[in-house]
């Protein structure tokens, strides 16, 4: 979902290479345009960790793929890095991520 309406938006977000180093990526960033290595990236204040097999799932997903799943103990971290994401994009801190977290 959150892929999706970003990209509707105009904030489609690249999945492959780090961005910035061409490394295995770690993190998103909003500002780099997707995928990062957290450590390449050290000029950018918005980059939130994920870890990479979370990275491939959402490239997978990025593609249309409807196979790729997110493992469970990955969801956290991606559920983080996309409010962060969000709240970049619409300048504030969503209350419904919190709300829907409860």
């Amino acid at each position: 979902f959150d892929l999706k309406m970003l990209a509707h938006h105009g904030y489609a977000l690249a999945f492959g290479a780090c961005l910035v180093s061409g490394a295995e990526p770690d993190g998103i960033s909003l500002r780099a345009g997707g995928a990062v290595r957290c450590a390449a990236a050290t000029r950018l204040d918005d980059v939130s960790p994920v870890p990479p097999p979370a990275l491939a799932a959402l490239a997978g997903l990025a593609r249309g793929e409807s196979e790729p799943r997110l493992a469970p103990a990955h969801r956290p971290a991606v559920r983080r890095a996309f409010e962060r994401v969000w709240s970049e994009v619409t300048g504030r801190t969503l209350r419904t991520a919190r709300f829907l977290e409860t």
